[in-house]
């Protein structure tokens, strides 16, 4: 259940119009290249990150809390996929403002 206050995402083609209405997609993605830029990730994570985001918001309907996890979830995988080590779990939590558990990015990171 949606609590008062609490903004939908995703859901449909049209997502990043209502993202960029209600929310600073910009500073979301230019978070997710900063992130990749300090922790010197290959440089096809990045697009491949972003790319992963906008295709999983696309299909699913995520509350506006849950963007820094969607994010950090996008970057673990782009890195398990472009690099010859993925990022560290921990490591994200911390760039994050530790806005989500370890426990929580592992476990989303399968869905």
């Amino acid at each position: 259940m949606v609590g008062e206050g609490e903004a939908l995402i995703g859901g449909g083609t049209a997502w990043w119009k209502c993202f960029r209405r209600r929310c600073p997609a910009a500073q979301l993605v230019a978070c997710v290249a900063q992130v990749c830029e300090e922790l010197n990730c290959e440089e096809q994570v990045y697009p491949l990150a972003v790319n992963f985001l906008d295709r999983f918001l696309c299909v699913c309907v995520i509350l506006r809390t849950q963007l820094q996890l969607a994010s950090a979830v996008c970057l673990l995988l782009a890195s398990k996929i472009r690099q010859s080590h993925a990022l560290s779990v921990d490591l994200l939590c911390v760039y994050c403002d530790n806005s989500f558990t370890p426990d929580e990015l592992r476990v989303s990171h399968f869905l």
